[in-house]
């Protein structure tokens, strides 16, 4: 009798202790294994209660750099204080497993590797309890070169020469897929002595032949993904030519040039008349339009092309010292004040007046001028730009043309 009153007492013991003694919760995380600055992604946090009811709270120290906001907190009081976030429940929810939600962001501060711990905050028998937990590891990256940017492709160039039936010129067809390239653009092919090249289509480009080469050159590429231009060539005499060129583009702010397969071909020759027929006429060599220097006393006109000694080549560079609205200003007026010797030309766009000076053709000239002017004349505004056939274009589009180094 006893024996079984003591096997009764034990198992009551064993029942009361394991009441009041039941497997510990539990805290995972799972968390994404990248973030990328500027991005936001999801995360969570799970509880096993093993039936702990009353207080709890969970605490994460993140890192700096790392943003942390609510999403689903299931009932939880949510709060970032520095680089600690928390949610705190009076009564825990009766739920066995406790899943809370939320999203995770970064700035580029937070660059590198992130290994961090969380921490479970109860009450059990009215003793302050706590479980730990890692955190799977993060890497913060700088910046999201995938989704900030479209995908890369690189430009596309196909050239189709064609002779005509009598042998005596060559249509070539260039085809250009672009890609993702945007800006500046231009595509050339060397032009032998003896000869002539007339353009076909250019697509907006700006067609020339000059120093032996055929060019189109686009200040903006046109906005569609295939492009195609063309050109005739001729020649005075039977000769065999050779092809070859290449296509020149920015990308990233970089110059890039795709080189194009070399063709070889012969030509007959076409007769004076047959030339004469079909030749265009070339265009004269291009200028910076710009006014006279505004003697005093006379009424100022509009812009006008600089005297012949002043004109330009192709591409050119000027020194820029002034541009101003009101037009009380003469190219004689800056000479004077900034004590310049050189000659002062003025020329009316956009709106504003504009005085430069100097005439160059290569960029490293011009630059040299602007840093004379800066130290010696005192002209700190003073800068480089570039004209293509008359036109202001940026210096970094001259500088591909002229495939010539940019010195700061």
């Amino acid at each position: 009798m006893i024996k079984y009153i003591l096997l009764l007492v034990n198992g009551c013991w064993l029942f009361l202790f394991g009441l009041r003694n039941p497997d510990p919760p539990v805290i995972s995380a799972q968390l994404p294994d990248t973030v990328f600055a500027g991005q936001t992604i999801e995360g969570q946090f799970k509880i096993k209660r093993s039936g702990l009811t009353g207080f709890g709270r969970i605490e994460w120290k993140t890192a700096p750099g790392i943003l942390v906001t609510e999403a689903d907190s299931k009932g939880s009081a949510f709060a970032v204080e520095g680089d600690v976030a928390s949610w705190t429940w009076n009564e825990l929810p009766e739920d066995e497993d406790i899943v809370i939600s939320f999203k995770i962001g970064a700035t580029e501060a937070a660059a590198g590797k992130l290994n961090s711990m969380i921490e479970f905050l109860y009450v059990e028998e009215n003793e302050k309890k706590s479980i730990r937990a890692a955190v799977p590891e993060i890497a913060v990256m700088a910046k999201d070169l995938e989704s900030a940017r479209e995908p890369e492709s690189i430009p596309e160039v196909m050239r189709d020469c064609r002779k005509s039936t009598d042998e005596k010129q060559v249509t070539v067809n260039i085809f250009i897929r672009k890609g993702n390239t945007k800006g500046f653009g231009r595509y050339s092919d060397d032009l032998p002595q003896g000869f002539q090249a007339r353009p076909v289509q250019t697509a907006g480009a700006s067609f020339s032949t000059a120093d032996h080469k055929i060019r189109f050159v686009w200040v903006n590429i046109p906005d569609r993904k295939e492009i195609e231009i063309s050109y005739i060539l001729t020649s005075a005499t039977d000769a065999e030519i050779e092809v070859k060129g290449e296509y020149a583009y920015v990308e990233k702010n970089e110059s890039r040039t795709l080189d194009m397969q070399k063709e070889k071909f012969t030509l007959k020759g076409s007769s004076v008349a047959e030339q004469l027929k079909h030749k265009t006429k070339e265009p004269a060599a291009p200028s910076i339009p710009a006014p006279q220097p505004v003697a005093s006393g006379k009424k100022k006109k509009a812009a006008k092309e600089l005297p012949a000694e002043s004109k330009m080549p192709e591409v050119g560079y000027r020194v820029q010292i002034g541009a101003y609205a009101k037009l009380k200003f003469k190219p004689e007026d800056l000479q004077k004040r900034f004590k310049i010797e050189d000659k002062v030309v003025s020329q009316m766009e956009s709106g504003l007046l504009k005085f430069m000076v100097g005439t160059h053709a290569e960029y490293k000239e011009a630059r040299d001028h602007r840093e004379r002017l800066r130290s010696g004349n005192g002209v700190e505004q003073a800068f480089v730009a570039a004209y293509h056939e008359g036109k202001r274009i940026t210096v970094q589009e001259a500088l591909m043309i002229t495939k010539q180094k940019w010195y700061k």
